[in-house]
């Protein structure tokens, strides 16, 4: 498994089969996904994970410091993908000067953010009255 940068204005083959799986997924689900699309109008850019040339799930990453979308394929949720995206963005963004990474979740992927913020034993700050929260890069 590899962690690929993709930047914003480079649309790969990858981020086109995530947008249709993505798709896919919301029209067979009524929308219960949580996110419709996986770019940003902020400036961003993706880590997208790939094996054996498919794409297993991407990170878009907005204002060089958030989190904005986070989306694995369905067969691969219980196969800790979000989690090494998350971890490769945290690393990118220490390696770059970031002491923090936000986060935007939604009420789908709120069980997987808590369940991650306790195993990795981070410092975290919840934002009152939103569905974002920060991390501490040590």
């Amino acid at each position: 498994m590899e962690i690929l940068l993709v930047k914003s204005d480079e649309y790969s083959k990858y981020y086109k089969k995530l947008k249709e799986v993505l798709d896919k997924e919301n029209k067979e689900t009524n929308y219960s996904v949580g996110i419709v699309d996986l770019i940003s109008n902020a400036p961003y850019f993706h880590f997208i994970t790939v094996e054996n040339d498919e794409p297993l799930g991407i990170a878009t990453v907005i204002f060089f410091h958030e989190i904005f979308k986070l989306y694995v394929v369905p067969e691969k949720r219980k196969s800790h993908v979000a989690s090494e995206l998350v971890k490769h963005t945290m690393s990118f963004l220490k390696t770059n000067d970031e002491h923090s990474l936000f986060i935007e979740y939604t009420e789908q992927s709120k069980i997987f953010w808590e369940q991650f913020l306790l195993k990795n034993k981070l410092d975290y700050i919840f934002y009152r009255g939103q569905s974002k929260f920060s991390i501490k890069l040590k």
